[in-house]
């Protein structure tokens, strides 16, 4: 297993961090969608998608090692997300893991590799590289009678085999709320809908250039 928590790639068992690992194949064959699963399968992390008595899916946090704070402020907070080493504030919930190539959840003070507000820990989400040579497409759908019904895909191939490539790939999610108010409204909905595509270009065998463009609401 190649990790490159320490921004180059390494073979997990030659680094001295703890890490938790979780490959593409592992997601798919697992049915992973999102960090509330991967948060159940790593001992030390636990992800809560609604932070303390804050309403909605806005303040999430990102818990290693029991580890927490009552702000709500991002600069006091002890995880943080990353995709491609980027820094995602507050977005844990609304990504989606279908173009994602690797998880890497990081315990332990990470901030000479990812920065500040990372005491805890750090998940760094690496993105998987359009296919080269192929096209490929892939649909996931799942509903219950409870109205939480989501629905993700992908496609991806190449412009110019062998040098460049795309991907398209996105998430729709919705799911009824679980409370009614006295007026009869239900309280707590929720929604979400990400879209991400990605460039990826390879003038020459040793040189490659990669374009990402991901929203989320």
């Amino acid at each position: 297993v190649v990790v490159t928590a320490r921004k180059r790639e390494e073979r997990l068992q030659d680094v001295p961090l703890t890490v938790s690992v979780f490959g593409a194949d592992q997601i798919e064959e697992a049915d992973i969608r999102g960090l509330e699963q991967i948060s159940s399968l790593t001992p030390g992390f636990t992800f809560v998608n609604q932070g303390n008595a804050e309403p909605g899916r806005v303040h999430t946090q990102l818990k290693f090692r029991g580890m927490t704070t009552a702000q709500y402020s991002p600069s006091f907070a002890t995880g943080a997300l990353f995709v491609d080493g980027i820094y995602v504030l507050n977005g844990g919930t609304s990504l989606s893991l279908m173009d994602v190539a690797q998880v890497e959840v990081i315990k332990g003070p990470q901030a000479a590799y990812f920065g500040r507000n990372t005491f805890g820990g750090a998940i760094n989400m690496i993105t998987r590289d359009p296919d080269m040579t192929e096209f490929r497409a892939e649909v996931s759908a799942r509903t219950t009678d409870r109205s939480n019904n989501e629905i993700e895909g992908i496609i991806e191939g190449p412009i110019v085999p062998g040098r460049l490539s795309f991907s398209l790939s996105g998430r729709q999610y919705d799911k009824r709320g679980h409370y009614v108010a006295t007026d009869g409204g239900r309280t707590g909905n929720q929604e979400t809908t990400a879209v991400n595509a990605v460039l990826k270009w390879q003038p020459t065998d040793n040189l490659s250039f990669k374009a990402r463009y991901g929203h989320s609401e």
